[in-house]
Parts: structure tokens; sequence; C-alpha cells
């Protein structure tokens, strides 16, 4: 199916599990995404997203010149914002936490990248913050 994430329409109450993977910073109004997503889940269904972190070290150290600053990317948030927004449209938070350094290019290199992908490949994110990208594992409160 191709279409867009704030409306899609595949069937409400049936899935136990929905993915977003790097979609949602590409929406101007990411809470229709959510709403929609929420009325597609089974009661206690599942949504997992991850997206770009403004709270990261890469963002904070970079600034203007951090990949996540894209023309497309239009919906940039912190850490802590997209757990508020989520909660607000009916999901209760079961993880909130973000990945490692690849937004930081010298943290990316050979030899330090091979520490940072291989605490992405063990560990996959943290309970923390300052990560490139937001990781979220939310459940459906309808």
């Amino acid at each position: 199916h191709q279409g867009n994430a704030e409306n899609f329409s595949l069937g409400l109450n049936q899935y136990d599990l929905i993915v977003s993977f790097q979609v949602i910073e590409h929406l101007y109004n990411p809470g229709s995404m959510l709403d929609n997503v929420k009325a597609h889940l089974k009661p206690g269904g599942i949504f997992l997203v991850t997206t770009p972190n403004l709270s990261g070290v890469g963002a904070r150290l970079m600034k203007d010149r951090w990949p996540g600053y894209r023309d497309d990317h239009v919906s940039l948030k912190h850490k802590q914002n997209w757990d508020n927004l989520i909660e607000s449209h009916g999901f209760s938070s079961l993880y909130s936490g973000s990945t490692f350094f690849s937004g930081v290019p010298i943290l990316n290199r050979f030899p330090l990248g091979i520490i940072n992908w291989l605490l992405l490949l063990v560990f996959g994110s943290l309970r923390w913050s300052q990560g490139e990208s937001y990781v979220g594992v939310f459940k459906s409160n309808h």
C-alpha cells in the first residue's frame, strides 16, 4: 500500500502492532497519524516509533549541520515532546529512549564507529534522551 500516514485506512481495530520507522517527522500533523494508528490498533495494541531526536548529542553539537535537519523533516521534536504528544493521543508509554551517536560524523567513522555500531547492535537503545534517534514503544489505551 502506498499512501499518507496521516489518513491511511486498512481496517479499524485489527492490528496488534503498528511500527513507524523514521516516518512521523515527515508529517505536518503527526497527531493525525497518532489518532489513525490508535484507531487501527486492537485494544491494548502496541505502537513502536522511531524518529530523529532533537535532544541528542549530534543535534546539539552539530547545530544546523546535523543530518536530521532536512527540508522534508517538518516535525522534529525533543524526546520529551514526542512522549507527551503520543501520550496525549491515548497511548501509555512502555518504553522511551534513544539510540547512540550515529549523528556525530567523527563518532561514526572507524575506529570509533565500531564502538557506536556495537552499542547499537547489542542494546538497540537506552532509556536516555541523548541519542541520535528517539525510540518509543506505546500501548493503546482503548
